[in-house]
């Protein structure tokens, strides 16, 4: 067929297994295929001296001094780079496939058909644009193309990047992995801020703040006296954090005086029994309090 100048028409050929499939009126060429996973391209003049394989805007795989040409696909690789999406962001992925022929074609729809195996994608569309759900903290995904019974996979990490936006915990003020830790995924109203699902005397916010499981009743923040001596009286924290700013007041009459802040730090390090000093507490009481807030 080399040198012809002719347009291939539309008809069946004599061949019980292949068949014309199309005729492009332009250019020459068609398609045969058998309906199994084996298609022919066919190019009517072949390359020019040096041409190299390459894809054309018709889709057909052209190689040099080939007038026809056979293919199965041998693999595919899907491709998307970098390998992390942000939550809620999208990543453009790729599937290439490598022929019989050792040459490579990208594929695309209708041909060929994504879908995710396993982590938080929300979905890919048909040209392969995937898009990250919101996590609690970083997740593995697996994606997968298919083409002519024929798989490629890919690995991708799905990055957190809003402490405080997954499903029914976003935006509560409590970290999401820290709930998804003590409470399991979304919906459950045990995990909310106000909430006292061990009825200690603090609510998960409190406990959170000052470093105590809020399913343990057993176990809450204590500040308590541990010593007097002339002006001077010495409180315990139970457990100091990092990330909590603890403030402490004192007043000497609860019923006529104002709190006054004695003092506010924080910490690197958590420390259990912390002790500070009140330097001028004269007379026969004072009362303390304490209060957390995030750093």
């Amino acid at each position: 067929m080399t040198g012809a100048t002719g347009v291939l028409g539309q008809s069946n050929s004599a061949s019980p297994s292949y068949k014309l499939l199309s005729a492009p009126e332009l250019g020459g060429g068609g398609q045969v295929g058998n309906g199994s996973d084996i298609r022919g391209e066919l190019a009517l003049g072949g390359l020019a001296a040096g041409s190299v394989s390459r894809v054309t805007a018709g889709g057909a795989q052209e190689n040099f001094n080939y007038i026809g040409q056979l293919y199965d696909v041998g693999g595919i690789v899907v491709e998307g780079s970098p390998s992390t999406i942000d939550e809620g962001d999208t990543r453009q992925l790729q599937a290439v496939a490598t022929l019989d022929d050792l040459t490579e074609v990208v594929l695309s729809a209708p041909e060929l058909k994504w879908s995710v195996l396993s982590g938080p994608l929300s979905g890919i569309s048909s040209s392969g644009l995937a898009t990250a759900d919101s996590v609690y903290a970083d997740a593995a995904v697996t994606v997968q193309a298919s083409s002519q019974g024929v798989n490629g996979q890919l690995g991708l990490t799905v990055r957190n990047t809003n402490g405080d936006d997954f499903g029914g915990y976003a935006g509560d003020g409590l970290p999401d992995d820290w709930q998804v830790g003590h409470f399991g995924e979304p919906p459950n109203a045990d995990a909310a801020p106000q909430a006292n699902p061990d009825f200690d005397p603090y609510d998960n916010l409190t406990e959170f703040l000052t470093g105590y499981s809020p399913v343990d009743a057993g176990a809450f923040f204590q500040l308590s006296i541990v010593d007097t001596m002339g002006s001077r009286t010495t409180l315990a924290l139970s457990k100091v954090v990092p990330g909590t700013r603890y403030r402490i007041e004192r007043r000497n009459d609860p019923a006529a005086d104002p709190w006054v802040e004695l003092m506010n730090f924080t910490t690197l390090n958590e420390l259990f029994d912390h002790l500070v000093e009140d330097p001028n507490a004269p007379g026969p009481r004072w009362f303390y309090r304490v209060g957390v807030e995030p750093e």
